[in-house]
């Protein structure tokens, strides 16, 4: 294995898009999983322009997100509800049969005493 001497800070390095997409070649060569393999893919589009311009995107993404949020905020319960793909039995408890009696009370209720 080839050893690196490190450069000098005050040197100038210089890269291009040629060396970086041959490196990136290399690597995709020495990838062991799926993972890394769509990672140096993803590099090699971006540096060679193969994706749309990604500040527009951002912009897009992030005002679709506001909007999305701000026809929610305004939404009803039951707008919700049915846009979650349920309704308001949801939360609708079931009726219970109970039976009962009213019952005198025979002792004045106690009160909380502090000691």
């Amino acid at each position: 294995m080839a050893k690196f001497k490190p450069i000098p800070e005050d040197e100038e390095i210089e890269v291009t898009r040629n060396q970086i997409t041959r490196m990136l070649f290399e690597t995709h060569k020495k990838c062991v999983n799926a993972t890394e393999e769509v990672l140096a893919l993803k590099e090699l589009a971006k540096i060679n322009n193969l994706y749309p311009n990604d500040t527009n995107i951002n912009v897009l993404n992030i005002t679709n997100v506001e909007q999305s949020l701000g026809r929610l905020r305004s939404m009803s319960d039951e707008e919700l509800l049915r846009l979650s793909g349920h309704d308001q039995t949801l939360f609708a408890l079931p009726a219970i049969d109970v039976k009962y009696e009213e019952v005198e009370q025979e002792h004045e209720p106690r009160r909380a005493t502090s000691e």
